[in-house]
């Protein structure tokens, strides 16, 4: 029977450490590559990349939610495009045995079993996608916007389906002229009002 040698360790002794795999070794063609996570890890996996000095991106925005209380009606929070997807950009050989055992990644989008690379290229044009559908958001919302001399409907309530000219806005609320009413003034929020400016021209 053989007997294994064990190394005999002091203390106070300063031990070299085996070297762990990153992700990535040695140099190559730069190369995106498309990851998967567990819900709401993306910005796990972000910072687990970026630890590792792997470049790394995944489509988000700004959007704004209602506070119930304090001082501040909204605040901001990342809202993700794509849930779940990250974008990693590798300047060496990916280690796929180290990226498949780290917590923060499920898999790998690839063709046939295959991890499928994605060139600068590419990838610059999806950055572009945020900002692009924020924009045609905020045209949107301002396409919509009640302002003071606008003909507008009512959606709901006892005048659903009125249609009205709107004096003045002010802090959400519209003082309409209602003039069925003989010329009436009454104060709705601008929430319950369809711009019919809007639907007509699109402007």
């Amino acid at each position: 029977m053989m007997m294994t040698r064990r190394a005999k360790y002091q203390i106070g002794q300063i031990v070299d450490l085996p070297e762990r795999r990153g992700p990535q070794v040695g140099e190559a063609q730069p190369r995106w590559f498309a990851f998967t996570t567990p819900p709401l890890k993306e910005p796990n996996a972000k910072a687990w990349f970026e630890h590792h000095g792997i470049e790394c991106w995944y489509p988000s925005e700004t959007r704004w939610r209602r506070i119930p209380r304090g001082r501040k009606k909204k605040a901001p929070y990342e809202a993700r495009l794509v849930p779940r997807y990250i974008f990693a950009r590798f300047t060496g050989k990916p280690q796929w045995d180290v990226l498949q055992s780290s917590r923060w990644i499920s898999g790998v989008i690839g063709i046939e079993g295959r991890p499928m690379p994605i060139s600068d290229t590419t990838l610059s044009q999806m950055a572009h996608v945020p900002a692009a559908i924020a924009k045609m958001r905020a045209e949107a919302e301002e396409a919509a916007r009640v302002r003071a001399g606008d003909r507008v409907e009512i959606k709901d309530g006892s005048m659903q389906g009125w249609v009205v000219d709107v004096v003045d806005v002010h802090k959400g609320m519209a003082r309409l002229l209602i003039g069925i009413l003989g010329g009436h003034e009454a104060t709705i929020s601008v929430d319950r009002l369809v711009r019919l400016q809007a639907l007509a021209s699109g402007s």
